[in-house]
């Protein structure tokens, strides 16, 4: 008798494992024409990003940092919580490597300098920046490894 109360129980967590599988993928189809595209706008504004580094104009690159700073705080207002880019970053320790998140505040901090009129930059240290965005952007997967 109790091997069959035992069969009965692993039949009826095989049918509740069947029956949540079939359920989980019709509401997947159900819900995915309503999803936003994973990265689409992130992409299209990455461009834009490039788009102001290939230009031999320190005022395109200052744009640029600053559109990538953009960028990236509108991907942490997504994923955590935070007043401000910087609170946002803290709240992502953990969820991004350690070389990310040194990546996402020395590109961060250089989007300071130029908006507190800090310090001129050079096209070196803007691609630099640009550099570190890409970077993180990418292991939060928003740029697909571009």
């Amino acid at each position: 008798m109790q091997n069959h109360n035992l069969k009965s129980k692993n039949n009826q967590t095989l049918e509740a494992k069947i029956i949540t599988a079939i359920g989980k993928t019709i509401w997947g189809v159900i819900t995915l024409p309503f999803r936003k595209k994973k990265s689409g706008e992130i992409v299209e504004r990455w461009k834009e990003v490039q788009e102001l580094m290939a230009k031999d104009d320190v005022h395109a690159w200052t744009m640029a940092i600053i559109k990538a700073d953009n960028i990236l705080d509108s991907v942490l207002k997504k994923r955590v919580s935070g007043e401000t880019t910087g609170e946002r970053l803290k709240n992502m320790q953990g969820k991004i490597t350690r070389d990310a998140m040194q990546s996402a505040w020395d590109a961060h901090k250089a989007r300071n300098q130029i908006a507190h009129g800090e310090s001129d930059i050079s096209k070196s240290q803007a691609q630099d920046a640009i550099a570190n965005f890409r970077k993180v952007l990418n292991e939060m997967g928003e740029l697909q490894h571009e």
